[in-house]
């Protein structure tokens, strides 16, 4: 699915609770969320490395395997941000990763926006953006460098 159809998605069984942004803004939090986890991770519609078939449908026989196995390529880096944008497909397994970081970039931009009505007299509820920041600064620096990593593996 693409980026654009996931984050819809998201944002359908949470948009008349508490979120008070709409699907445009949602979309900006999923582009910028997928450009920091492509720094640490292949995007395999945008890399080389994607050469394993997908999930059969269900009642489809499995194929017998090849005589031999195909070429294993090197993943290539993304190195164009201009890439990476609401029509950039994803895997179940990258979507896994940007999603986290996505939901966090939404709830700070809607914690922004509550604490920006505070002074209409309106009530905030939910984090505050000091919060939000915090786990954002913890899933960047910490918890997806370490859940991307991968090196290729050497036989001696």
């Amino acid at each position: 699915m693409t980026l654009q159809e996931l984050v819809t998605e998201y944002m359908g069984a949470r948009a008349p609770g508490w979120l008070v942004l709409d699907v445009a803004e949602a979309q900006l939090c999923g582009v910028e969320a997928l450009r920091y986890c492509a720094a640490y991770m292949a995007i395999a519609s945008l890399s080389r490395h994607d050469l394993q078939p997908g999930a059969l449908a269900p009642g489809v026989p499995t194929p017998e395997p090849p005589d031999e196995a195909p070429p294993s390529l090197e993943s290539v880096p993304v190195k164009d941000l201009g890439l990476l944008v609401g029509s950039t497909t994803l895997t179940v397994g990258e979507w896994a990763m940007v999603r986290p970081l996505f939901s966090l970039y939404l709830e700070r931009e809607n914690a922004q926006r509550l604490e920006a009505s505070r002074a209409m007299g309106l009530e905030v509820y939910g984090r505050s953006v000091s919060e939000i920041a915090q786990d954002i600064t913890v899933m960047e620096n910490d918890t997806i460098p370490a859940k991307t990593f991968s090196h290729a593996l050497i036989e001696i």
